[in-house]
Formats: structure tokens, sequence, C-alpha cells
């Protein structure tokens, strides 16, 4: 029960940040998060220490805490990372997931989302369980963290590296798959990811 009230402040706070509530140069303080959620200041700090390891907040002991901005530089570094973890991922696909596995990303497409955190929306979702299909657990945790960064950075952002944020390749990238063809999908994943191919 505890830990469920846990992440429900967490994601409570990540909308707060993710939806323009605390204004810039703001600072987050423990005691304010602990009275707004009648938790204590320990609890309050846990929490606040997790958002800081998940880089929506800076934390300034003795002080308080304040909103961690992605740059646009930041967030084309993380794309970067994330097309060659996401490319091993789906190599992993191709060589062991069967077809109809991978059509369950196109039921990925179709669920409802919410803001509530940056990990609800069809693109998260889509690449987090592309993920999954890998079986290899380190890509998604890995993959986790990162999707995290970028969506904050496009609900802040409309604009990344010249590319409007909307616009996906999921529908290519699942033809790809299936197609067990590699240099395809990637082709697309880059496209998806809003890289040029010179960032790679």
């Amino acid at each position: 029960m505890i830990e469920k009230k846990t992440e429900e402040i967490l994601n409570s706070i990540r909308s707060e940040i993710l939806n323009g509530s605390f204004q810039r140069g703001e600072l987050v303080l423990e005691q304010r998060i602990a009275e707004k959620y009648s938790i204590s200041k320990l609890t309050a700090r846990e929490i606040l220490q997790k958002l800081c390891h998940e880089k929506y907040l800076i934390s300034f002991p003795r002080k308080g805490y304040l909103i961690y901005e992605i740059t646009p530089e930041e967030c084309k570094k993380i794309q970067q990372v994330r097309y060659y973890i996401e490319s091993l991922s789906i190599k992993l696909i191709i060589k062991n997931t069967s077809d109809n596995d991978i059509l369950r990303l196109k039921d990925v497409l179709d669920e409802a989302t919410d803001s509530s955190t940056p990990y609800s929306s069809v693109n998260s979702k889509f690449h987090l369980y592309m993920a999954k299909l890998s079986e290899n657990q380190y890509i998604y945790d890995t993959l986790f963290s990162f999707i995290g960064y970028v969506a904050r950075f496009a609900n802040t952002s409309p604009v990344f590296n010249g590319f409007t944020i909307e616009g996906t390749m999921h529908n290519e990238i699942i033809a790809a798959l299936l197609k067990r063809d590699y240099a395809e999908t990637i082709e697309y994943l880059r496209q998806d990811l809003l890289l040029s191919e010179d960032d790679i």
C-alpha cells in the first residue's frame, strides 16, 4: 500500500513538472512536498531523490531542488544512444521473436493513453514493448530512463533538431520486422528517432 502511494506521488510530481506547474527557477522543497501529500519529510526526500535520478530534478543540498531542463543538444545525444540500444533490440527481435509476437506491437498502437507519465504515450509504449520483445532486461531498463528524458523534452519543446516531434514510423518498423529486414528496420528507427544520417 505504501509503495502504491509513493508511486502515485511520483507520477503526480512528474505530471506537474511536465505540465509546467513549477515555475522556472522555483525551488521544490521537501517540507512542501511532505505537507502537500501528507507524507513524512523522509519519504518526500526519497521521492525527490528518485526524481533526481530520473533527471527531473537537480538537488541543491540544504536548499531544495530545481527542475532539470533538458537542452536540445542533450536530447539529440540521448537519441543517438537510443538508436544503438534499440538497434540491438531489433537484431534480437528479428532473430528470436515470432511473427505473432511482433504483430502485438500493432495492439500497442491502438491502446488508450493518458498524460500522467512520460511512459504512457503510444510512442513510449511502442519502444518499450520492442525492448521487452528483445528479452534483454538491460535494454529495457536503459531505454526506460532515456524515454523519460526524451518524452519530457518533447512535452516542453515543440521542435527538436529541425523536425517537429509529431510523426512516427511505427507501422513501417513493424512491417520491416516481419520481413526480418534489419537494415530497413533500423533505417525506419533512425527516422522515428528524428536523427539524420550524419547523427549516426
